[in-house]
């Protein structure tokens, strides 16, 4: 396949979808680098992995794009590469996702998987995650780090936070706001604002226990 080289970080499920988004999306893909997979390990995808994380620097032009779920994990792994060198990050959007170009705002990193939908003046922070089927209304902000799971629905004017983490069909309704490192589940449904480090579940959402 032709196209710019991309290395993905993290050989996990969502390291594939990631990889196979990127061949989708034009690049290159020539493996994956993830501390906790041996060197050389078979995938689905047949990519080989090359190494661990720090090896990225022997291949500093290559363009890096970090597949790791958990918001608080990611920014570890992105602070720890942009500690030994200048990563350049790919920013990866499927071809079925329906992204209005000229009034969303996508930051470097981020990755917007197969269906998901940004309509007008949504602002996607650094390394965010919309993963697939995901619904962002008119004005929604999503500050860096986050990770919006399979076809969750954010109406409207909706703030996250930085790091926060929504589940998979979990709605949250027009207006609300979104504390740092805050978590909805799986099928939830917000219907009031959200803590800094808040765990909510349910319908109508809400708190579990303190992060």
């Amino acid at each position: 396949m032709s196209g710019e080289p991309l290395m993905v970080v993290g050989a996990g499920g969502l390291g594939l979808e990631v990889a196979w988004l990127a061949q989708r999306a034009g690049h290159r893909v020539i493996g994956f680098l993830d501390d906790n997979v041996q060197r050389g390990s078979g995938n689905a995808l047949d990519l080989p992995v090359l190494g661990p994380v720090d090896e990225w620097q022997e291949c500093p032009e290559t363009l890096l794009a970090v597949a790791i779920g958990s918001p608080h994990v990611k920014r570890d792994v992105v602070a720890r590469l942009q500690a030994t060198g200048r990563p350049q990050f790919a920013t990866l959007i499927d071809p079925s996702a329906v992204v209005h170009r000229d009034v969303v705002h996508i930051g470097a990193g981020s990755i917007i998987a197969a269906g998901a939908v940004c309509t007008v003046d949504v602002v996607i922070g650094e390394h965010v995650l919309l993963d697939r089927g995901a619904m962002l209304g008119h004005g929604c902000r999503v500050s860096r780090f986050c990770s919006v799971a399979p076809l969750a629905a954010l109406s409207g004017d909706v703030l996250l936070e930085e790091a926060v983490s929504i589940g998979a069909g979990a709605c949250v309704r027009q207006g609300l706001r979104l504390g740092r490192g805050a978590v909805l589940g799986m099928g939830a449904v917000l219907v009031r604002d959200a803590d800094d480090g808040a765990v909510l579940v349910g319908n109508p959402a809400r708190p579990i226990s303190p992060r």
